[in-house]
């Protein structure tokens, strides 16, 4: 760009400010963008573990500072006061922002003005979700201070915008911003960040708002003609709806003890554990118990003290962080790391490679917890002779301090029991079950799982799982994969719910819906108050989140396969030798 054409003085472009977290996907166009109209691009990132440095190395107008995020309006504040620019004017940007050619151009004009009496200037975003603008659902234009000398503006209570000690102008033309240029995963962890910090901001102003969801919803989609940008409309004002949501649940969070609540009624159905039917351990173990771990140091002791009774325990930790495995190996646990792969693989190579020596294996979560019922059930059974090779266990959910009996989340078989080398798990990465030789029972006494974790906690972790529960579908559209046939995993009815699951589920309409109807009033969820309720809202979430992903992969390849088709036709256009057919 011409920068002397932009005014009639000598230019004097703004420098920039990126912020940035976890974006190196996104960070090289925006960086790009930017050196279209400045000479000092300051990219302020609050991860250590992507690709930035190696983004912006050898560029001299380029530097990365590193600063830890505890909130936004400290890591804004720091990028204002703290670094040095070399130009008077600051321009603020995020990584998965855009800055068109026109928008740069006026930018350099407004901070090459030497007589202005503005402190800092508004400027209007347009949102780009999958491709398509949002024009309407209040979305554009959607103004925000971006353009500010430093000294005049301080960010606060979580605001969009700084607080300026001046006049605010506004400039004509736009930035630019794709909200999914991460992919959907990425998106929706930033939305989850978001929605704690608002959260945090709302519950100092009078807390959570009934209804905030639907209502979000009726607005920007109606009223505010949503609707008229067609499906990414729709999935745009759905997911606004549903982190309305997030916001809600996390303020409630922030007023009720649940974890408290959680961990009484624990200890009240764990009374008596582990105090009876301990092995000889001079003796070859009758079970050995095998626990995978990633960062679970809030409930590694308990869980090790609570299985140890029934034999030896072996942690299989795949490198936590947070001091997991020295409290294991204090709570007289073995600990052996390996790298995650996806959770079939992982627990496969545990059972292949663990240095078991039991007849049985007992598989169990860290926040899962044998009560004193199924201990003896446990040994009791094992003694017996009988010539069985699994047991399918119920697990019974502790949720908001309540033992969760419907919603379909009740019982829930899970074959954790076998004899060794009688069975592993299906090839699938999620939501995997054990595929076992011979036959199978069921056990009378249930196993707890407790729902320790926070919202955030919550939705990161099922974030995740959405990810990788999309591939699973992807690869059974494909015909890749999808898992082991449900005859093979299931000799009872159980086997036609699986595969109606992984079969018909995924070609249904109205997933979100149908899953909290399914949940909440089919199978009686609203009998578990308060935290029934909630159960459906967030399964709902979880399986729109599946819905999303997958249909994001899915266009993504159909984009592929055509490509080569696409070019195969237009080579044949170019070809002297391609016939032409005219009517």
């Amino acid at each position: 760009m011409n920068l002397s054409a932009a005014t009639a003085s000598t230019p004097h472009p703004p420098s920039v400010l990126v912020i940035a977290r976890k974006e190196d996907t996104n960070l090289r166009d925006c960086i790009e963008s930017c050196l279209q109209f400045s000479d000092d691009v300051v990219v302020l990132d609050a991860s250590a573990n992507d690709r930035t440095a190696q983004i912006t190395e050898g560029n001299a107008a380029v530097r990365v500072v590193r600063r830890a995020c505890d909130s936004s309006d400290k890591q804004l504040n720091y990028g204002l006061h703290e670094i040095t620019y070399g130009h008077p004017w600051l321009y603020l940007c995020y990584a998965n922002e855009r800055v068109p050619a026109a928008l740069a151009q006026e930018l350099v004009a407004r901070s090459s003005e030497a007589d202005s009496s503005d402190a800092a200037y508004r400027v209007r975003g347009r949102t780009y979700f999958g491709g398509r603008s949002i024009q309407r659902a209040a979305d554009f234009p959607q103004w925000s201070i971006r353009l500010v000398q430093p000294h005049l503006a301080n960010f606060q209570g979580g605001g969009a915008s700084p607080v300026v000690r001046g006049t605010v102008g506004d400039l004509r033309e736009h930035f630019e911003r794709e909200l999914l240029s991460s992919g959907f995963a990425q998106w929706l962890r930033t939305r989850n960040d978001q929605s704690s910090t608002e959260a945090q901001r709302r519950a100092n102003r009078g807390g959570a708002v009934r209804g905030r969801a639907m209502w979000t919803f009726i607005r920007d989609y109606i009223f505010r003609g949503g609707f008229l940008n067609g499906g990414a409309g729709f999935h745009y004002c759905a997911m606004n709806a549903f982190c309305g949501y997030w916001v809600d649940i996390k303020i409630k969070e922030l007023a009720h003890p649940w974890n408290d609540q959680n961990e009484q009624l624990a200890a009240q159905l764990l009374s008596g554990a582990g105090k009876s039917g301990t092995q000889n351990m001079q003796a070859p173990p009758l079970v050995d118990v095998m626990i995978p771990t990633l960062n679970e140091a809030h409930h590694i002791k308990e869980v090790v003290a609570n299985c140890l009774p029934l034999g030896p325990v072996h942690v299989l930790d795949s490198h936590s962080t947070d001091g997991t495995q020295e409290l294991a190996r204090r709570a007289g646990a073995t600990v052996v790391e390996h790298t995650f792969v996806n959770y079939a693989q992982q627990k496969n190579w545990g059972l292949e490679n663990l240095p078991l020596t039991g007849q049985w294996v007992l598989i169990i979560d860290a926040d899962e917890r044998v009560t004193p019922q199924l201990q003896k059930e446990i040994l009791a059974k094992l003694s017996s002779g009988a010539t069985i090779n699994g047991y399918y266990i119920n697990r019974m959910l502790l949720f908001m301090g309540k033992a969760v009996r419907h919603g379909g989340l009740y019982p829930s078989w899970n074959l954790r029991l076998f004899r060794r080398g009688k069975a592993s798990y299906e090839n699938r990465a999620v939501h995997e079950h054990v595929i076992c030789e011979g036959q199978t029972a069921f056990l009378e006494s249930d196993m707890l799982h407790i729902r320790r974790e926070s919202i955030w906690q919550f939705l990161d972790k099922h974030i995740r799982y959405a990810e990788l529960e999309s591939d699973e579908w992807i690869k059974a559209r494909t015909g890749a994969g999808g898992g082991a046939p449900s005859q093979r995993l299931f000799r009872h009815a159980l086997r036609y719910r699986q595969w109606l699951r992984r079969n018909m589920w995924p070609r249904l309409p109205f997933r979100p819906l149908s899953r909290w109807g399914y949940i909440y009033i089919v199978r009686l969820g609203f009998l578990d108050g308060v935290a029934g309720w909630h159960l459906a809202w967030l399964m709902a979430c979880y399986e729109y989140m599946i819905s999303l992903m997958y249909r994001h992969k899915l266009a993504a390849l159909t984009q592929q396969a055509q490509a080569p088709r696409a070019g195969s036709n237009a080579t044949a256009a170019k070809s002297p030798s391609a016939k032409v057919d005219t009517a």
